[in-house]
């Protein structure tokens, strides 16, 4: 493909004087010049004069639950702000449903109706099955009639909480993988949010759920293979999965989740590491608590570090854990995104001594740390524009400023969104021998940092065009 007329390749460049062609070849960038002659069954693309930029990668999310949304109801806030709007959203959702089916609700925050249970979820939707995620995703809540349909029949998992007479109480914690075993099989389509991602300019995903096997790897590659899926997959897996033979489909670090309620030991999480630095592959740690970073840190110095480690979320990080950070050369993928959504939230839920180490991001980079932004969807907004309008501005929704001197400027919140999935330290650009990830930005659009994500006009994948504005 042929990309004529472009007035500036990348942000931050000025508009050429004189308009560039862009040749696209292999799935790289093959050839940067002035008036390119056309190659014999070449497709021409005229940018007429729009920006052309590397596509962004969204370096943190989980696509099926994603994909689950769609067929989910919100119940948090900011669209849910009490329990007699909950109420609502569950009886008008419950009534176009048919007999029996599940209802699925996503996003629920305590401070809409207190701690949820079976029996207050009972009280609310007492004749149908009901399952709420907890907006922090660690955290699924059944009503009586789901824990039924579920048929434990005494052998529920270690995360299935009970009373003080060993009644269920129908809140489950961390148990998706045995949840998903008993649940009605779905089968995700993807298509939906991947054409909404290319319309964003997004060209690639790292999914971050815990415990891949081989047998999510073959969805994968079966969705990518009938174009249900159109960007570049980078899947968190665990240990002998084998790298695929797949141009968009590659194997990351192997995901390993920290939960303050159920905190391995030193022992135990350095064995977990080893298991996966033996197996040649790095690790992402899910760090979402001081406790749970302070852990991660002390066991990688003594284990030591495999190139790719990196810090999932890094939520709450002291100026301790920078320096040690820094030092280790490991990278750190947090999603700024939060600070929009969840702001005004930590605003009035943390204690003023640490709002300083939420979501840190200046100070990150000016030690010398490797930072790589995503939006941790469905738990943060999926719009990768969100996160860097937030990078660049700190200002959650209630229009207050949160931590002002881990702002970033523009370029720097743009390059979060860059980096090679693999190894984030390496930047994409428009140059030749680039991977011909990218996408067109429409000449007179918002910047990004004060408004709005731009409007895009295209964005390419491999070379092959995935989007095109209507």
């Amino acid at each position: 493909m042929l990309l004529r007329n472009a007035s500036a390749l990348e942000w931050g460049m000025p508009p050429a004087p004189e308009l560039v062609d862009v040749r696209l070849t292999g799935g790289t960038i093959a050839e940067i010049g002035h008036r390119l002659e056309r190659r014999a069954a070449e497709a021409v693309f005229d940018l007429e004069g729009a920006r052309l930029v590397p596509g962004l990668h969204d370096h943190h999310l989980h696509l099926r639950a994603l994909a689950a949304v769609e067929s989910s109801v919100i119940v948090g806030p900011p669209e849910i702000q009490n329990a007699h709007e909950l109420s609502e959203r569950l009886r008008t959702a419950g009534a176009h449903l048919m007999e029996g089916q599940w209802l699925r609700g996503v996003a629920y925050h305590q401070s809409v109706a207190g701690d949820l249970d079976r029996w207050r979820l009972d009280a609310l939707v007492p004749d149908r099955p009901v399952r709420i995620q907890h907006a922090s995703g660690v955290l699924w809540i059944l009503n009586s009639a789901g824990i039924a349909a579920l048929d434990i029949r005494g052998d529920a998992p270690a995360g299935a909480e009970r009373d003080d007479t060993g009644v269920l109480t129908g809140r489950f914690w961390r148990e998706d993988e045995w949840l998903g075993s008993r649940l009605p099989r779905t089968s995700h389509d993807f298509s939906g949010l991947s054409q909404l991602a290319a319309s964003r300019g997004v060209t690639g995903f790292t999914d971050a759920t815990p415990g891949a096997h081989e047998v999510d790897l073959a969805g994968y590659l079966e969705a990518v293979e009938n174009k249900t899926l159109v960007q570049r997959l980078c899947l968190m897996a665990e240990p002998g999965v084998a790298e695929p033979e797949s141009e968009l489909v590659t194997l990351g670090p192997t995901k390993v989740l920290l939960d303050d309620m159920t905190l391995p030991t030193f022992d135990e999480l350095a064995a977990q590491i080893r298991h996966a630095h033996d197996a040649d592959r790095p690790v992402a740690v899910h760090c979402v608590t001081r406790t749970q970073s302070i852990l991660t840190l002390a066991v990688l110095e003594q284990v030591g570090v495999h190139e790719g480690d990196r810090i999932e979320h890094g939520s709450i990080l002291g100026v301790d854990a920078i320096a040690t950070i820094a030092r280790l050369g490991i990278c750190v993928v947090t999603q700024p995104g939060f600070i929009v959504t969840r702001g005004d939230r930590f605003l009035r839920d943390v204690p003023a001594p640490s709002r300083p180490d939420l979501y840190r991001l200046g100070s990150l980079l000016a030690a010398g740390v490797v930072v790589a932004g995503s939006t941790d969807a469905p738990f943060g907004d999926p719009d990768p524009w969100v996160g860097l309008q937030a990078a660049a501005l700190r200002r959650t929704l209630g229009g207050q400023v949160l931590g002002p001197e881990e702002g970033v400027d523009g370029p720097t919140a743009l390059a979060l969104f860059t980096g090679d999935a693999a190894a984030p330290a390496r930047q994409r650009t428009v140059a030749v021998g680039q991977p011909a990830d990218l996408c067109v930005v429409e000449p007179g659009t918002a910047g990004y940092a004060a408004g709005p994500g731009p409007e895009i006009r295209a964005t390419f994948v491999a070379g092959r065009l995935i989007y095109t504005a209507p």
